[in-house]
């Protein structure tokens, strides 16, 4: 019997250059791992799974074992890399180009489908897995247990991996996908994979000479599952894949079941003829015969097995002429053979590993985003407790100050002369000398608008580059009507323009608070200029008043006690703080979080988060509740302390100088408090800026994969053009004859007669306009016209952009009779049919001017066939 078997194709990707694999994943990395700790540069590492791409996709190179071994890794390695790149066409937009299996290509290329999604390589490596099984298994040897053994577990790996892409298709296929990747397909290969693994099987029932009766349930399933996968593959939607598949695989798989089939009943003759069943056998015998019969000619050689057949017929049928005598029943009457299926689809651990423990991540070392994002969330949960209690800290303290500055405290009971200043005022006025005075807050002042106008510009930029891209889409859309058949700009930058409005939200509350805190600089701006001079200069602004006689009551030393208290309260906020800081600072999630994702294979981060948050700060924030309720305690023991002082203070002038002491008090207060907000101000504006800058580095990549996207787009477009058929030229209306004695010019008619590149004119020549040859040629027809001999007659263009209109600025335009076609000289050694004896063609036409193609594209990224063009139509119908 014949042991030939049919083998699946595998898929070939286009090569992916630095620019399109390197670039877009190492901006990721530096735009998302930065504040990693970890390493950022991973270009080696890409280039290097670049290359393993490269040997398992797209070269051809050894099938066997140890391609399917590299092809596992490769596959394993995308798993890992899934987990930590959004590879889509949002994200990261790399373009994966396959081509179809089966379609051996045209002139014009091989159908093919691009597509920016990790999802998709994977699909087609886990196809090529399939289609190297069974390579791998055709290649075995069917005269040995372990060939046998082999081919089954490949054919039955094979069967599972088509059948698991066609139960997934909806969610795994792009749309639209190359005929190999459609759901008809897939079903029918998976069921000629399992019918051949079912046959090899059935070579071994044979081999072990089990009972014929089993052999033959073996050989009518196998030919249940070859008719099954016929039809399924016969009413396929794709007809490219069709017209290939009738070279080759219909053709085996009819051959295929008429000889199961045969098998069977051959088989079941055999227990016939042991149960003395003489017309039985001969029944089937005769059934396997008729249905060999049906192979003779075709690519399923099966002459041994009919010799064979024909000698056990006519053995039987001797047999019972000449002793049995039994009566042959007819063979529709016989009981069907129940089938017996001995194969089943054997699936692989695509999501656990192929490889197993052997795989090596090339990217050992980068987190899976699933980590990292589970660790940016932390991070956010982190910082906004830390915030929310230092806010608390810092909201308190400017309570107590600025309470302390309405009662003029502590200088009010420092101020005991009434002619010295205070002397904590002077140290007020030290500190704000020693931090920059108002020079430093002024400089920082006039810093902030520099960088907000920075960070706007790098918006406003990226914004335009959307705009024009969104713009040169529309454009394209509306030229080429449904030709151009790409994902619209607006369904694919959602996501970047709503980033874009959140920065620029972000950026319009920053222009409002700077608002608020110059409004808040220029109340105190004189204050703070005075406690900025010198010592003596701030002593001599400060008004003189009358003498205290308080300066030792009971009520002066309870203030006294209790700002000590506010001191020493204000020293361990400021050490509660770091300690908030310093915790934050030491916490690291990620082994927690990894060893999550390794256990339950996703990361429960929310819960994880808000444990560890709990452990880590619920003493420090219980610090933070005792540090407001002492203070709320000392406040009220001050309140009451400074209503008795101040009934027991006199003297003259008092009210104008506590007003100034309260306004530096305050301006001192202040200036910390701007001093602060204009340094967390200028650091926000730089890292907004590194921030927009990625957001415009990924607005580029967009923009950038778009192009190159539109470019192939453009390719396409124009061979499209190339491989359109043209139109048939008008035929002619026929004139009659005129009489003989008319002059040449009018007696003389042109027979139509269409060639590939003539049309004959519609008028005789010798009119205006008409040059013979010899004279010199007028200009050229313009395209869409019919050429010249030995030129390239274009297609007719179905409107939009016609790439190939030139001007030719060396020949005044041509112009033809009224109602007359373009003329044209005739072919090449051609003659004029019927024409007159007075006219004698040339043999040797004048040089007529090639096409060259124009050397400056029209459009960005449209690239132009090169050379010259042949006179040569090309059939429509061209393939993908």
């Amino acid at each position: 019997m014949a042991g030939k078997f049919l083998s699946v194709p595998c898929k070939r990707a286009k090569d992916l250059s630095d620019n399109d694999l390197v670039r877009p994943l190492q901006n990721f990395i530096d735009n998302t791992f930065l504040k990693s700790g970890l390493k950022t540069d991973y270009s080696k590492e890409i280039r290097e799974f670049n290359t393993l791409r490269t040997r398992v996709c797209c070269r051809e190179v050894d099938r066997g074992e140890d391609l399917l071994q590299m092809m596992s890794r490769y596959y394993d390695q995308l798993v890992a890399l899934e987990r930590r790149f959004p590879i889509n066409e949002r994200d990261i937009r790399i373009a994966f180009t396959w081509k179809d299996a089966f379609d051996r290509g045209s002139l014009f290329g091989k159908m093919k489908s691009t597509v920016y999604s990790l999802q998709f390589e994977k699909v087609c490596v886990l196809f090529n897995i399939g289609a190297l099984s069974t390579q791998i298994a055709n290649g075995q040897s069917m005269d040995t247990d372990d060939g046998l053994k082999t081919a089954i577990k490949h054919f039955q790996i094979a069967s599972w991996v088509f059948a698991y892409l066609k139960d997934n298709s909806s969610s795994l296929m792009p749309q639209p996908a190359t005929p190999d990747l459609i759901s008809d397909t897939l079903s029918g290969l998976s069921k000629v994979m399992l019918a051949q693994a079912q046959e090899t099987m059935f070579k071994k029932t044979v081999r072990d000479k089990m009972k014929d009766q089993t052999v033959a349930r073996v050989a009518q399933h196998c030919a249940d599952l070859y008719a099954e996968a016929n039809s399924l593959l016969s009413s396929c939607s794709a007809k490219p894949l069709i017209a290939e598949l009738d070279q080759e695989w219909f053709p085996q798989l009819n051959g295929k079941i008429n000889e199961m089939r045969a098998a069977a009943q051959w088989h079941m003759a055999a227990v016939a003829r042991n149960m003395k069943e003489v017309g039985v056998e001969l029944s089937r015998l005769k059934q396997a015969e008729e249905l060999l019969a049906k192979n003779r000619g075709g690519i399923v050689t099966t002459d041994d097995f009919s010799q064979r057949l024909k000698r056990a017929y006519d053995s039987a049928k001797k047999d019972n002429d000449f002793i049995y005598h039994e009566v042959v029943p007819d063979f529709h009457k016989l009981p069907d053979i129940a089938p017996a299926a001995l194969v089943k689809p054997t699936p692989i651990p695509i999501e656990k590993g192929l490889t197993g423990n052997a795989f090596k991540d090339i990217f050992v070392n980068l987190v899976p985003l699933a980590v990292h994002q589970s660790l940016t969330n932390y991070d956010s949960r982190k910082d906004q407790l830390v915030n929310v209690e230092v806010a608390k800290l810092r909201e308190q303290t400017q309570l107590l100050n600025s309470i302390l500055a309405s009662m003029n405290l502590p200088a009010a009971i420092e101020d005991q002369s009434g002619s010295s200043i205070p002397v904590s005022i002077l140290e007020k006025g030290s500190k704000i000398k020693e931090a920059g005075g108002l020079t430093s807050i002024e400089r920082m002042f006039y810093e902030l608008p520099e960088l907000l106008n920075r960070n706007k510009e790098i918006l406003v930029e990226a914004d335009r580059i959307l705009a024009e891209e969104k713009e040169s889409d529309d454009t394209m859309r509306t030229q080429f009507g449904d030709k151009w058949n790409r994902v619209a700009s607006e369904k694919l930058t959602t996501p970047l323009i709503a980033e874009s409005g959140k920065y620029h939200s972000i950026i319009d509350n920053a222009v409002r608070a700077d608002s608020i805190v110059r409004e808040k600089f220029g109340e105190n701006r004189e204050a703070i200029a005075l406690l900025s001079k010198p010592d003596p200069e701030l002593i001599a602004s400060v008004p003189s008043g009358g003498v205290s006689a308080v300066r030792d009551s009971d009520s002066v030393r309870e203030l006294r006690s209790s700002i000590a208290q506010l001191d020493s309260l204000k020293k361990n906020r400021d050490g509660l703080e770091n300690e908030f800081k310093e915790v934050s600072a030491a916490s690291d999630m990620k082994t927690e979080f990894l060893q999550a994702l390794t256990r339950d294979g996703e990361i429960d981060e929310e819960g994880i988060s808000n444990e560890n948050l709990r452990s880590v700060y619920e003493p420090l924030q219980n610090k933070v509740v005792e540090s407001i309720a002492q203070q709320e305690a000392i406040m009220g023991q001050i309140a009451a302390s400074n209503e008795r002082f101040v009934q027991e203070k006199r003297g003259a002038g008092a009210d104008d100088r506590e007003a100034m002491l309260k306004q530096l008090a305050v301006a001192h207060d202040v200036y910390q408090e701007l001093t602060s907000n204009l340094r967390e101000g200028i650091k926000f504006y730089n890292d907004l800026t590194q921030l927009l800058l990625k957001f415009q580095t990924k607005v580029k990549d967009f923009c950038f994969a778009r192009k190159t996207e539109k470019e192939e787009l453009m390719k396409d477009l124009q061979r499209s053009a190339v491989n359109q058929p043209t139109k048939p030229p008008p035929q002619r209306p026929s004139v009659a004859p005129r009489a003989t004695n008319a002059t040449p010019a009018t007696t003389s008619t042109y027979q139509s007669q269409p060639t590939a590149s003539y049309q004959p004119p519609t008028q005789p020549p010798g009119g205006p306009g008409y040059q013979p040859y010899g004279s010199t040629p007028a200009a050229p027809p313009s395209f869409g016209q019919t050429a010249a001999a030995g030129g390239y007659t274009a297609p007719a263009w179905q409107g939009g952009f016609n790439p190939y209109i030139q001007q030719q600025q060396q020949f005044p335009p041509y112009q033809p009779y009224p109602q007359q076609q373009p003329q044209t000289a005739p072919p090449y050694g051609g003659s004029y049919p019927t024409q007159q004896p007075q006219y004698q063609p040339p043999t040797q036409p004048p040089p007529q001017p090639q096409y060259q193609p124009p050397t400056q594209p029209q459009y960005p990224g449209y690239n132009y066939p090169q050379g010259t063009y042949q006179g040569q139509q090309y059939p429509g119908g061209g393939r993908y």
